[in-house]
Formats: C-alpha cells, structure tokens, sequence
C-alpha cells in the first residue's frame, strides 16, 4: 500500500514539473515574447534574423539589414490588445494592427502598421519587414503641390507688378486673391490688368 502511494505521488511529481518545463503552446504568449524581444534586440543592436520566418529571411535580407543597420534609440510597437486585435488566418499566420515608433539621432517616424507572423518549427515568427517603414511615395505630390503653389503666387506678384493697371485697386486684389490656390489660372483666364 505504502509502494503504491509513494508510486503515485513520484508519477505526479513528475507530471507536474514536466508540464511547469514545458514552454506555453498560447500563440499570444509567444508572440507577445517575440514583439517584446524583438523591441530590446532592436535598440541594443543585436541579431535580428531570429525574429523572422526562413522564407522571409531568404526573401527580405536587405530590410532586414537595413533595419540592423540604424542605429535606433527607441523602437517601440504599441496601440495593440493581443486577445482583441490578433487576427488567425489559419493556425500557423496571424495579423495584428499596431503602431510602429522609432527614433534614431536624426529622425523619428510613427505609423500604423499590419504585423504579420507565422508559426515555424513550433516559434513564431514575423513573416513581413516593412512595418517599420514610413512611405514617402504620398509626400512627393505634396511636396509638387506646394511648389506649384509657391511658384504661381510669385508669379502674380512678379507679373501684376509688371503691368500697367487700369484701377490699381484691383491690382492690390489681386495680389491678395493670389494666396487662394490655383488663382493663377482665373488671373491669366480674366486678364484683370487690361479692364
């Protein structure tokens, strides 16, 4: 009777500290590892092929270069609730929404980002690298946008400046309409200076 109990308690001693070894089969404890590692590893300037999935690691080595290469401050991915925003695909790929913040000595950028991971050999892994990316393809027409409008206001002052006014009242108008955008094309259309 003795041997069976002291048989029974072996068995569940063991039992129990072989499944308190076992790592969590949770995805969200492991992705939430993997978000907050990759954050320190980022900053501290280590490693980062780890965190990334083998097809993206063979696909994606120059981001993945670039983002070792900067020598960030502050790395932070935020804005997120795992239970709520972590999104399966199917169980080996989730999505989850976040906003990515870097900082480095010379520039800082924010931006909300899709994070997209995949279960390899039993981890998890990112399987993107352009979350931490901020586009500058929308800039350029901005930047287009206001040099046209820079250049069509020097233009009406330059040009109505230039002319012989009938009324030099309306000159003055003018050149204070010439601050709305495209003016330009209802000053050249109307010719105010020969009226």
């Amino acid at each position: 009777m003795r041997n069976k109990f002291l048989n029974s308690w072996i068995v569940t001693f063991i039992l129990v500290c072989s499944s308190y070894g076992q790592p969590s089969s949770d995805p969200q404890e492991h992705i939430a590892k993997l978000l907050s590692d990759f954050q320190r590893t980022v900053v501290s300037g280590g490693s980062l092929d780890q965190y990334f999935g083998s097809a993206s690691r063979a696909r994606d080595k120059r981001e993945i270069d670039s983002l070792q290469s900067k020598s960030f401050l502050k790395f932070s991915i935020d804005d997120y609730n795992l239970s709520k925003d972590l999104k399966f695909v199917d169980p080996k790929h989730a999505t989850l929404s976040a906003t990515v913040r870097w900082e480095t000595r010379n520039e800082q950028a924010s931006r909300v980002a899709t994070l997209r991971f995949e279960e390899e050999g039993g981890a998890w892994h990112f399987s993107n690298t352009g979350f931490w990316e901020v586009s500058v393809v929308w800039v350029i027409p901005l930047i287009v946008l206001g040099l046209a409008y820079g250049c069509s206001l020097a233009f009406i002052y330059w040009h109505s400046n230039r002319q012989q006014w009938l009324n030099p009242k309306k000159r003055t108008l003018w050149q204070a309409l010439a601050v709305i955008p495209f003016s330009i094309l209802f000053y050249w259309s109307r010719r105010p200076w020969t009226s």
